[in-house]
């Protein structure tokens, strides 16, 4: 913020113009008198909301008009910057659009930053602008049915997923990363059968027999298929899959911590996590009880973050490489765009990573 010299302009709520265009038009002005200049960062968005008396809404619109006219880019977990002329003539071209879940941290998060940083390898191969959306924004809808976009990436897909089906209707080519149950739409998918499949199947290979699964939101693809992996392993192993043993939530420590909780109760000797981050409240939860994990209760995440080596004991986890299906969807994208014959559904092999948490680390 440091590097943004503010100026004398005040936004005025009696004036009729919207409050967002008087913010655009204050940005503009700035960046032409010099006080912004092309490289300079922006302000966050919660500081212009503070600097300005506006509302989050109000900012995030003035921002994603001002990227569509190629005065702004945003850079995933960095911030807001101004372009320079030669970025804006750049611009000309119309830009791709990549749509993430709406979470506070989201960019931060070892996932969804790398699945970017896939992305972005091929927008930059072909000089394509690329244009971040949330998933709460309905301008990426609005801005395909106009041909404001070239192509559009979507995440983390639904059972039903509505945005699928209006999209369908539109011209703009389009590729879904992960599951959709859609009939002729482009996708790149972990294999999360085989995820769920692989952590349960380590755990019964080991010994165990009760086996609790702490899931993502239920109204998720991925979701469906990790459990369905999870199921799959038991019966293999000829255990009756117990109801009580999965449970649903957020991809969140909370959510691994109220369920894990609840599971010790049921006398399980192993937690399978549909994801790290509810894997590491599920840790919490188990030394909380004065149990000793992997001895009383082994544990497992999914999406090798970086901070699973580091946890004690270290978890387990599955890879699923978030930079390579970032970097196969933008790369089938452009493909479609081009008019090249692609597969329609892809997949990008996990790999597990067994550490403390399940095998103890002393042998």
């Amino acid at each position: 913020m440091n590097s943004y010299r503010l100026s004398k302009k005040k936004i005025l709520r009696e004036n009729p113009v919207p409050l967002y265009i008087q913010l655009k038009e204050i940005i503009k002005e700035d960046i032409a008198e010099g006080l912004l200049r092309p490289g300079a960062p922006l302000p966050s968005e919660r500081a212009l909301c503070k600097i300005y008396e506006i509302s989050h809404i109000t900012v995030r619109q003035a921002l994603v008009d001002l990227t569509r006219e190629g005065l702004l880019f945003r850079v995933p977990g960095r911030g807001t910057f101004v372009r320079g002329e030669e970025s804006s003539r750049k611009t000309g071209e119309i830009p791709l659009g990549v749509v993430i879940p709406e979470k506070e941290g989201n960019l931060s998060s070892p996932f969804v930053s790398n699945l970017l940083l896939g992305i972005k390898s091929l927008t930059i191969q072909y000089d394509f602008p690329l244009l971040l959306y949330t998933e709460n924004e309905s301008e990426y809808i609005t801005d395909a049915a106009r041909n404001r976009l070239k192509g559009l990436i979507l995440t983390d897909p639904q059972i039903k997923d509505t945005r699928i089906s209006m999209l369908k209707g539109e011209k703009v080519p389009f590729v879904v990363i992960g599951k959709t149950y859609e009939e002729d739409v482009y996708t790149v998918d972990s294999d999360n059968i085989w995820i769920g499949y692989t952590l349960t199947f380590h755990f019964l290979k080991i010994g165990h027999r009760k086996i609790g699964f702490i899931n993502g939101p239920a109204h998720f693809t991925v979701s469906e298929d990790r459990r369905r992996g999870y199921e799959k392993a038991l019966k293999d192993y000829g255990i009756p899959v117990e109801e009580n043993l999965i449970r649903y939530g957020a991809f969140s420590e909370e959510n691994g911590y109220r369920h894990a909780k609840e599971l010790i109760n049921k006398e399980i000797s192993g937690i399978v996590c549909a994801d790290d981050f509810i894997a590491l409240g599920a840790l919490k939860a188990i030394k909380e009880e004065g149990l000793k994990i992997p001895e009383d209760i082994a544990l497992a995440g999914c999406n090798n973050s970086p901070f699973t080596q580091h946890t004690h004991p270290s978890l387990t986890s599955l890879d699923i490489f978030p930079y390579e299906l970032g970097k196969r969807a933008g790369e089938k994208l452009i493909r479609l765009i081009k008019g090249e014959e692609v597969e329609l559904r892809s997949l990008v092999k996990g790999r597990l990573v067994v550490r403390g948490s399940s095998v103890s680390e002393r042998g």
